[in-house]
């Protein structure tokens, strides 16, 4: 019983298939400070997206659920409105497969040339894959 009231001071997933989530997974979590400063894996022209992802944050919700063991290798990440790519490009730096779709052109173009501007920094290929569509229609 004890456990269980541990239990529900985390957020929990929902699905039969998931395992409840200790609250020691939240507990003592840094969370602020996730949207400070400018990123480095960004092509310059992408801070024209008026609504970009904060790089700091996706790299933390992607630590956050490996370490809950929501997300594991050879896991693929999908991402159904990419934009420009943030949380692609964080996934593949953390070495997942990722996919997203994106609807408008020129935020698509942005995530594309976002990937080639990482992909040279690295010096790698990543596996990143973007499908032009609406992601209400998959």
């Amino acid at each position: 019983m004890a456990r269980m009231a541990e239990m529900s001071k985390c957020p929990q997933p929902s699905g039969s298939h998931i395992a409840p989530v200790p609250s020691t997974a939240c507990a003592g979590e840094k969370w602020s400070g996730l949207y400070n400063g400018d990123s480095d894996i960004w092509c310059p022209d992408a801070y024209q997206h008026p609504a970009k992802m904060s790089p700091s944050l996706c790299f933390k919700i992607i630590e956050h659920l490996r370490e809950l063991g929501l997300l594991q290798k050879g896991d693929v990440i999908l991402d159904p409105m990419c934009g420009i790519g943030t949380t692609l490009l964080s996934g593949a730096i953390r070495g997942f497969k990722t996919v997203g779709i994106e609807l408008e052109d020129k935020f698509l173009k942005l995530a594309w040339e976002n990937v080639l501007t990482l992909e040279k920094k690295l010096g790698r290929k990543l596996e990143i894959f973007i499908i032009q569509g609406d992601a209400r229609h998959l």
